[in-house]
């Protein structure tokens, strides 16, 4: 079982996707696209591995699916989340990642939220609520100016 838990929260088209991909350490995950689920990735380090493999836990058939493209598998995740109905909305999309690149670890893409918003704060807060859990919060440079002080800590009483 992965050592660490990452839980990367924030506003939309802020930059989560680019840190998650910073610690995978390559181009992973499907970017500036509307996502209304969390991406869980299980990252499991197989130092023998010659070629990364990924398998969605929903498959073209609804039955997993396992890729050696990266690429292949990026695009599948990205039709998942773009095609993901209301219902959905807050669901968790499974993937795991055997790779030679990074260590053990879970990674959760949350949606992107605005704090402001309750329907979208109970999401993420519901993946929060574990202590054992490494929260990174990713905001943009325009959210960090003085005059966004209300935004700023509606982001840290969620985290609090």
């Amino acid at each position: 079982m992965p050592s660490q838990r990452f839980v990367v929260i924030g506003e939309e088209h802020c930059g989560k996707t680019c840190f998650v991909d910073s610690l995978l350490g390559q181009d992973f995950l499907p970017r500036s696209i509307h996502n209304s689920r969390n991406v869980e990735i299980k990252v499991v380090h197989s130092p023998d591995l010659q070629t990364p493999n990924v398998e969605v836990e929903e498959g073209p058939e609804g039955e997993p699916k396992k890729y050696t493209n990266l690429k292949e598998a990026s695009k599948w995740i990205g039709d998942l989340l773009m095609r993901a109905s209301d219902s959905q909305m807050g669901d968790r999309l499974t993937v795991t990642l055997n790779t030679n690149q990074s260590a053990d670890m879970i990674i959760v893409d949350t949606i992107g939220g605005n704090p402001s918003k309750p329907e979208t704060m109970d999401i993420i807060r519901r993946n929060i609520s574990n202590s054992a859990n490494i929260i990174v919060l990713v905001m943009n440079a325009l959210s960090l100016k003085e005059d966004n002080i209300e935004l700023k800590n509606r982001w840290f009483s969620l985290i609090r």
